[in-house]
């Protein structure tokens, strides 16, 4: 593919975020290059995980659209997780019932309620609340 004077990206990090952010302008066809201080097997990323969830910020509307927009995304890239590193595990959000998340929670399949269970593990016990499987990201083995 040929590119035009100005239709390079670059992008700085080589991270999930770095490397999310590469995605999108290179399946429009624009060139991009990342730029990393570190091989992205040796940054954080390589070792931590991800969460998602809609966050409580507003225009409300247009953040649950987009969520459940980028939910898609994750669930597509959990059925490769050999190619992507991507998998969904179990996640348990302390204290919020379903009827205070929103109109996104009804789009939710796995999400459920969660209440009266003590869940045992380290830190505090609690009560209550909801779980649904998460975006789990990890580098694939290099």
């Amino acid at each position: 593919m040929d590119s035009e004077p100005g239709d390079e990206v670059i992008v700085v990090g080589s991270g999930v975020a770095g490397l999310t952010t590469a995605v999108v302008p290179a399946e429009s066809g624009r060139r991009v290059r990342v730029w990393a201080r570190e091989p992205a097997e040796r940054t954080t990323s390589a070792v931590a995980g991800g969460l998602w969830r809609p966050y409580r910020i507003e225009p409300e509307p247009l953040v649950s659209a987009w969520a459940l927009a980028s939910l898609v995304v994750y669930e597509e890239l959990a059925d490769r997780p050999e190619e992507t590193g991507v998998r969904l595990v179990d996640g348990v959000h302390q204290g919020t019932s379903l009827d205070e998340l929103g109109a996104w929670a009804g789009r939710v399949a796995s999400l459920r309620a969660v209440s009266g269970r003590v869940v045992a593990g380290p830190g505090p016990r609690w009560r209550g609340g909801c779980a649904r499987e998460a975006a789990g990201l990890a580098f694939p083995a290099a």
